[in-house]
């Protein structure tokens, strides 16, 4: 059977970080919804952290020690759909499997139009029969849902029920994307290092400062997720410590002209841009300067040093191994 079952397992890594305002909303909301029996919807883009938030809304509920099973609606054909939630005969379906506790349903925009309609009867009604039975079963499933897609605009369109989206709305928590929670990324970066480092028993590294600028300034089209991707990518390339030089180039450039739209100077953001390439060019070298220089194209050591001067750029050379 599909889908998977987080009873037991401990959320750990980005758990609910709130130390931005428009999180610190979706905490109270939870709140709100979190010893209740309705269906919770979450929405809001791909890799923002719905999954973990329905997650802790289970963990934190009465339900908590019992089973989360989670269903992927872009996995399950028309003819799978309800066999696999009802069950049958030869197995239990994930109604019974989680009468005590919830089902976390993932992108309910992928349920086909023309079953929405029987599985909002079955919601409505509270009971559901499975497929080869004539004998009608209670629902006491919580429902946790999730939405990538805009429902609204899909409704608009006619591929979703309006009626269904209704039945689900009151409970609905918009997950904000982490371009409009910069607050929270400095933590979520130290939360994965611990969980990355702790995994394979590497030292944590300290992340130099220019990167952490462009962590937190960069757009993030991909979210949490992508921040994540980017942080054990970048360890994994240079073992045991954070560079620069491995953070990838959309990232590098969204956080230069994030900061240039913030109302930054064109002289001060090719300024900023200079010391940085410079800086990066020296930790390549371990500070050799006539290598850095070559390396960089410039006309001698002298020009170098000229601009590491106009720039407040220090040195460091790496102390040759005894």
């Amino acid at each position: 059977m599909r889908g998977s079952n987080t009873h037991g397992e401990r959320f750990t890594a980005e758990d609910l970080v709130c130390n931005s305002d428009v999180m610190k909303k979706v905490r109270q909301e939870v709140r709100l919804v979190v010893d209740g029996e309705d269906p919770v919807l979450i929405t809001g883009e791909e890799g923002n952290g719905k999954r973990l938030l329905a997650r802790t809304i289970h963990k934190e509920s009465p339900r908590g020690k019992e089973s989360l099973l989670e269903m992927d609606l872009r996995q399950y054909s028309v003819n799978d759909f309800f066999p696999t939630l009802y069950g049958s005969k030869a197995r239990k379906g994930f109604l019974e499997l989680t009468a005590r506790g919830s089902l976390l349903i993932h992108h309910i925009e992928a349920l086909n139009y023309h079953i929405q309609e029987d599985f909002l009867k079955a919601l409505k009604d509270g009971h559901y029969q499975p497929v080869d039975s004539q004998d009608k079963q209670d629902i006491t499933t919580r429902f946790l849902i999730t939405a990538s897609a805009d429902l609204e605009d899909r409704i608009e369109k006619g591929t979703f029920s309006e009626e269904l989206y209704q039945f689900n709305s009151p409970g609905e928590i918009t997950m904000p994307p982490l371009r409009n929670r910069k607050e929270d990324i400095i933590q979520l970066v130290a939360l994965f290092l611990t969980d990355y480092c702790g995994k394979n028993s590497i030292p944590r590294p300290v992340i130099p400062a220019d990167v952490v600028e462009m962590l937190t300034y960069s757009h993030w089209p991909g979210n949490v997720r992508r921040l994540r991707e980017v942080i054990e990518t970048n360890l994994f390339l240079s073992g045991e410590e954070f560079e620069l030089k491995y953070l990838p180039d959309d990232i590098t450039h969204d956080s230069v002209l994030e900061k240039f739209l913030q109302g930054e100077s064109l002289p001060t953001t090719t300024r900023r841009i200079e010391k940085k390439i410079l800086e990066a060019a020296l930790r390549k070298f371990g500070g050799h300067q006539v290598k850095t220089a070559r390396y960089l194209g410039l006309a001698s050591e002298g020009t170098l040093r000229a601009k590491l001067v106009r720039l407040g750029v220090s040195v460091v050379k790496k102390k040759r191994e005894q």
